[in-house]
């Protein structure tokens, strides 16, 4: 735009992608900070963090993932770069790992609601589903194997690349076989890989759920809103 001589336009394009960056941060922040928060509950991370402050926030969940951002600072120098790079590229192929797994928990979820007869007891149904899901199930796959394509080519293969490029699934592997292994030795559970579609749980803490869902509604409703919130919720 600037070669073009367009004027405006870049600052304009500027400050659209800040706003997106903010918006973005803001929601990562508090799902990274929440699911941490629920690994703590479920004793699968250190209990520190499932401490919460007046408020009900976890505010330590929140600064260990303010704090990640921290590395944005390697950035600032040429040798650390590229261990930036290496960050990236990890926690990328590692987002695509989290969305195939999104998609076969759903997928399992939609035919087990489906055998067990429950599907029409949710509030809101995808009317793409799953139809959608099985694009999803599909398409991260296909990105995952290609988003490092470069680490084979010809006289240009690295191994701390394909590493940082790859890495994350045998990471996921890993885990998702220590935590088995863990469940089945140590608390005597069987190892199940797959739970059969009409022996799936979609009734613990249900009630619970709703409970607490029909009271924020309730508080919600008898809350003056202002304009802003009714258009909010005409749209949303």
């Amino acid at each position: 735009m600037n070669r073009l001589g367009i004027p405006i336009l870049p600052s304009l394009v500027n400050a659209v992608i800040l706003i997106s960056i903010f918006s973005t941060t803001n929601s990562f922040v508090f799902a990274a900070s929440r699911s941490l928060y629920g690994m703590a509950q479920q004793g699968q991370a250190p209990r520190v963090f499932a401490r919460l402050n007046k408020q009900g926030v976890p505010y330590l969940c929140v600064l260990i993932t303010l704090a990640m951002g921290c590395l944005a600072y390697l950035s600032l120098s040429q040798g650390t770069v590229k261990v930036l790079n290496w960050w990236i590229n990890l926690v990328t192929s590692a987002q695509l790992v989290s969305w195939t797994c999104i998609a076969i928990t759903f997928l399992r979820f939609f035919y087990a609601s489906t055998r067990q007869g429950r599907r029409s007891d949710l509030p809101q149904l995808g009317s793409l589903q799953p139809f959608s899901a099985y694009t999803l199930l599909v398409c991260s796959p296909l990105v995952f194997l290609f988003q490092g394509y470069y680490v084979f080519l010809p006289g240009a293969f690295n191994g701390p690349d394909f590493v940082f490029a790859y890495g994350s699934i045998f990471i996921f592997l890993a885990i998702l076989a220590g935590y088995k292994v863990y469940w089945g030795i140590f608390r005597r559970l069987p190892l199940r890989f797959w739970v059969p579609l009409d022996q799936v749980d979609l009734v613990s803490d249900l009630d619970k759920i709703e409970s607490m869902t029909r009271k924020e509604e309730e508080k919600r409703m008898a809350t003056h809103r202002t304009l802003g919130e009714k258009i909010e919720d005409i749209l949303f």
